[in-house]
């Protein structure tokens, strides 16, 4: 019978196994490693929502600049 802690604990060995190869001279230290791993793609997943989310936003909602925005003043023609 599969028990949760036992279900969890495979999860975390696929999860391990899956973000790279195990490094560490034991269990403990690949453990490690792998939460260090796990925070980076956390991190990265995060910023490329932001990065997305932005173009999102600059592609389909109208952001007029007010008239004391310098950047509305700007020209790009010579």
């Amino acid at each position: 019978m599969v028990t949760s802690k036992n279900k969890s604990k495979s999860l975390w060995r696929y999860w391990s196994y899956a973000i790279g190869q195990k490094e560490g001279r034991s269990n403990e230290e690949a453990d490690k490693i792998a939460i260090i791993r796990t925070l980076i793609m956390i991190q990265l997943i995060v910023t490329n929502f932001f990065i997305i989310a932005g173009n999102v936003k600059n592609l389909f909602f109208d952001t007029k600049y007010s008239e004391q925005c310098p950047v509305s003043k700007l020209s790009t023609s010579p």
